[in-house]
């Protein structure tokens, strides 16, 4: 029997160490911004630019900025977390050998979803809007880095410290969680700082372990395929929202719609699983 203090529920380790890595990321990610704001404002400043100038560029360079910063947290706790494999370079070797075997209810999923959204929000093309293809990759490079460098760190985690399912769960909801507040204090400016960014993540740490073990295809194919181009395509994005979609939803689309086709989507991937995994 596993010892634990009286009166106290008994918390796995590795969910512990699992916590101290994810904080110590975000935490290293918002101090890594905080060095770039303060070097784009040194040099606007020595150029006599005005406070307002400064901001606005900083919001029209903030997936730039967002890259850069959560690239190099990433990079740099993926060292730390590299101490606990045997492997000499443990990230390729994730990518490699923890692919996963294609499945085909992920795309089931996505087309469900995508097709719901379009009969709920009616997405029409915007008549005012500008077409400059270099934002709308921009928009979407930096959702697939935003969802995906989590989702990769997390990946990571499991593979060397893997969890049971039962506190997976109570992990995919936390860190979700954590991940949307972490990013909305450090990004406070963005457009759309709202629940349906924690329902993605939801989607995107649950795809990491569809069925059985933890594999990185179909968290990564959910992001390619549904996630990024909503956000990037029809104005649900973090950061700049609509201001560089060349769609619209002629009825909104938020939290609410999100989150039940989430919900579903969850249901669905749950009544697919034929492998019993034990708790």
């Amino acid at each position: 029997m596993k010892d634990k203090l009286p009166g106290l529920p008994y918390v796995e380790p590795n969910f512990s160490k699992h916590l101290y890595y994810f904080t110590g990321y975000y935490l290293f990610h918002a101090l890594i911004y905080l060095i770039v704001l303060s070097v784009i404002a040194f040099f606007h400043f020595l150029l006599d630019h005005r406070l307002a100038d400064i901001q606005d560029w900083i919001f029209f360079q903030s997936w730039w900025i967002l890259i850069f910063s959560k690239s190099t947290a990433f990079f740099v706790i993926s060292r730390f977390t590299g101490i606990l494999s045997f492997e000499r370079k443990p990230l390729i070797h994730l990518l490699q050998y923890k692919k996963g075997i294609f499945r085909t209810e992920i795309y089931v999923a996505i087309s469900i979803f995508l097709l719901g959204m379009a009969l709920l929000g009616r997405p029409v093309w915007r008549e005012e809007f500008e077409w400059e293809l270099s934002s709308v990759l921009l928009n979407y490079i930096g959702v697939c880095l935003f969802f995906g460098l989590d989702g990769l760190l997390l990946l990571t985690l499991n593979d060397e410290l893997p969890l049971k399912r039962k506190n997976w769960y109570i992990e995919i909801v936390l860190f979700s969680l954590m991940a949307f507040l972490f990013n909305k204090w450090t990004y406070f400016y963005g457009l759309n700082w709202s629940l349906e960014i924690v329902f993605f993540f939801i989607l995107v740490f649950y795809c990491l372990r569809l069925r059985g073990g933890y594999v990185w295809l179909h968290s990564f194919l959910l992001i390619l395929l549904m996630i990024a181009p909503l956000c990037a395509l029809f104005g649900l994005g973090p950061l700049w929202k609509g201001l560089y979609s060349p769609f619209i939803f002629e009825k909104s689309i938020g939290g609410l719609e999100i989150g039940v086709f989430s919900v579903l989507t969850l249901i669905y991937f749950n009544s697919k699983r034929f492998k019993k995994i034990p708790l």
